[in-house]
């Protein structure tokens, strides 16, 4: 029953996104701009979430929304595995209203936001231009909207102080680049090691060693956080360690045909 609800978790977490794209055609399984960018069987690259979702169809013999195809279509060479089809959406034709320029000219959500940081004049200029450089596999949740996110997290966050609300969300838009543990863990040295501040220090620590693939230190950094009095981080860091655990029992599990081969996965993890 808790593989059932974790899975119906994930379907509502994975289908609640917005597609994107206007034509079933040209809007595939595996397209980024579609919502999900997956393929339909276990590959360390997909979504985690997909992932998680297969391996529970799997071990409880639950159906996937995965349409079959009619009768007409057995020899078709149309796209079966399209994000419409999957999510059980129309594809239609959507317009864009017309904008005024005084509303072409107002500030993304994430650049209003890092006004209200008060961020430094040229970190604000970058944030409608601001892009993750890595968006595959375990990667895909490292996006500007996560750092919008965060951004939430350190406006509410009354505990911390402006400065150190600055640093951190400096830090938070460097993961978007391929920065080391290193270089997180000194940028962020001068910040407290307790209180919320040194719990949401030790969030992004742990985050760029689990992005870089350091799944020990990842997952022993995300358990001793569990108990963090920071709300935010304490809910977190759960979802990372399920993310943790399907990431380490994936590592190895590519075949010489770079293809998931389950003989080879982790099911200690």
């Amino acid at each position: 029953m808790k593989g059932v609800s974790l899975l119906a978790g994930a379907l509502a977490l994975l289908f609640s996104g917005q597609a994107l794209s206007s034509g079933d055609d040209v809007c595939g399984f595996s397209d980024a701009e579609c919502g999900i960018a997956v393929l339909p069987y276990l590959e360390p690259n997909n979504d985690t979430r997909v992932n998680l979702i297969l391996l529970q169809s799997s071990r409880h013999h639950l159906a996937l929304p995965l349409p079959q195809p009619l009768p007409d279509q057995t020899r078709t060479r149309v796209n079966p595995f399209t994000a419409y089809r999957v999510m059980g959406l129309t594809a239609s034709e959507t317009s864009e209203d017309d904008t005024s320029a005084d509303s072409a000219n107002q500030p993304s959500p994430l650049a209003a936001k890092a006004k209200q940081l008060n961020l430094p004049p040229e970190v604000q200029a970058q944030m409608d231009t601001l892009a993750p450089e890595e968006n595959e596999g375990r990667h895909i949740s490292n996006d500007t909207s996560a750092v919008e996110a965060f951004f939430d997290v350190l406006l509410a966050d009354t505990q911390l102080t402006e400065p150190q609300r600055i640093q951190l969300a400096q830090a938070r838009i460097n993961m978007l680049s391929t920065t080391t543990l290193a270089t997180m863990t000194r940028d962020l040295a001068t910040l407290p090691a307790d209180g919320h501040t040194g719990e949401l220090k030790q969030y992004l620590i742990n985050a760029v060693a689990f992005y870089q693939g350091l799944f020990e230190q990842a997952n022993s950094g995300f358990q001793s956080l569990t108990t963090a009095n920071q709300p935010w981080v304490a809910e977190t860091t759960r979802y990372m360690l399920i993310r943790v655990s399907l990431n380490q029992a994936m590592e190895n599990a590519l075949d010489e045909y770079n293809m998931f081969n389950v003989d080879k996965a982790d099911d200690r993890t």
